[in-house]
């Protein structure tokens, strides 16, 4: 398997370039980080999610074997990206006065 990373022109518009653009036997992957309403109080939360879309069902099967040998490790590296996010939102000044 290729580890080649590819970043095709998305044009002005990222969103929909990366939505749109099509590159054959890839694995298009995608994160995202949410801080929710009143994070800092029992009802807000931190999130957290990943999703992949692959460019064929070969690629599907590729992937899989791939994710099953650094899901252990992907979860710790996403352990630590929250702690650190939610280090930075409760050092913010409008934190500390909620």
């Amino acid at each position: 398997m290729s580890r080649t990373f590819i970043y095709p022109d998305l044009g002005d518009d990222p969103v929909a370039g990366y939505r749109d653009v099509r590159v054959p036997r890839t694995v298009k992957v995608a994160a995202n980080f949410l801080v929710a309403a009143n994070f800092l109080v029992a009802d807000g939360c931190l999130l957290t999610e990943t999703r992949n879309l692959p460019a064929s069902p070969a690629m599907a099967a590729v992937f899989s074997v791939y994710w099953v040998a650094i899901r252990p490790f992907s979860g710790l590296i996403r352990q630590s990206w929250l702690a650190g996010i939610k280090c930075r939102v409760l050092a913010q000044p409008s934190a500390q006065q909620e």
